[in-house]
């Protein structure tokens, strides 16, 4: 499975080009580790989610996201840049390069402002994820002042936004269309630990608990059932994507789940770890005794049309 992307680089504080490189830098560490494992589970479990997008292999960053001072430099080719090109990506077989400015994506050119309260590097993760799946994606890049023409042949993923974040949010979360993952957070976790927090963020998103719970008021019990349909779901989603479904159970009760945790195990709509740990290992040994995939988990995909209960 190709190292295949759709995140973008993580909302930063508006600081200078300068000031902001050993961040950006970073960042692209954690971001590039993230991607590999959320790549396989956007491609894997494509088919379970409502909503998908092409997947091209590139990190973007734009001009608007730094403060006035240098606010150009970096950006020669144009306000929207490649911060980094997924090796073995559609990307990098198509030779785009950190730097190449993204000019239009399909017919549509890029905007030059962004719409109030985003980044242009929203405005062009929502271009790339409306183009269809089915027909290569073409991207005009500007290049040393030239132009130049692309079509990529991606795979379909489930559409998210995913991103590392230096922010001050929480360590992870999902809001249906972003999942975020703070980068100290990130750091302190091994790949299986990552993997185990990517999939539960995921697993919110496809079982839609956004729109569930606010339907319901954001009440105690849908947050503590949503908390619990996400961590049954997270083992199909690993398992899916080649990945060890028991990680997600082997998370809740090493010192790693702590910081994510801290808090709630006091907390009447969070399970408690070991319970959580519990509750995944009964998933697996009735859905997936083998501990392995293909899975398709139409038990827990049918309770997207229910209330969260």
């Amino acid at each position: 499975m190709g190292f295949l992307l759709n995140t973008l680089v993580a909302i930063m504080p508006l600081v200078s080009l300068a000031q902001a490189a050993p961040m950006q830098d970073a960042l692209a560490t954690q971001d590039l580790r993230l991607a590999v494992l959320a790549d396989r589970m956007l491609e894997a479990n494509a088919g379970l989610c409502a909503r998908t997008m092409p997947l091209p292999g590139i990190i973007l960053h734009s001009v608007d996201q730094y403060r006035g001072e240098g606010r150009s430099d970096g950006f020669a080719n144009g306000p929207i840049e490649i911060l980094v090109v997924i090796p073995g990506s559609p990307a990098a077989q198509a030779d785009l390069r950190p730097g190449d400015a993204i000019v239009s994506i399909g017919d549509t050119p890029v905007p030059q402002t962004a719409a109030s309260g985003k980044h242009l590097r929203e405005t062009a993760f929502d271009l790339i994820a409306r183009q269809p799946g089915d027909a290569a994606l073409a991207l005009r890049i500007r290049r040393d002042g030239e132009m130049q023409d692309h079509r990529l042949d991606t795979a379909v993923g489930c559409r998210a936004l995913v991103e590392i974040t230096a922010a001050d949010t929480p360590r992870a979360r999902s809001d249906g269309q972003v999942i975020q993952i703070r980068m100290d957070f990130a750091r302190s976790l091994t790949n299986a630990e990552l993997a185990a927090v990517f999939a539960h963020e995921l697993a919110h998103s496809i079982l839609d608990h956004r729109r569930r719970k606010a339907e319901l008021g954001e009440t105690t019990t849908a947050a503590r059932a949503a908390e619990v349909e996400a961590d049954r779901l997270s083992v199909h989603l690993l398992a899916n994507a080649g990945l060890d479904p028991m990680a997600a159970a082997q998370f809740w009760r090493s010192g790693a789940s702590e910081p994510f945790a801290s808090g709630l195990p006091f907390r009447s709509d969070h399970p408690r770890r070991e319970r959580r740990a519990e509750i995944i290992e009964r998933e697996i040994a009735i859905y997936l005794p083998t501990a392995s995939g293909p899975t398709w988990p139409g038990h827990l995909l049918a309770l997207r049309e229910l209330p969260l209960d």
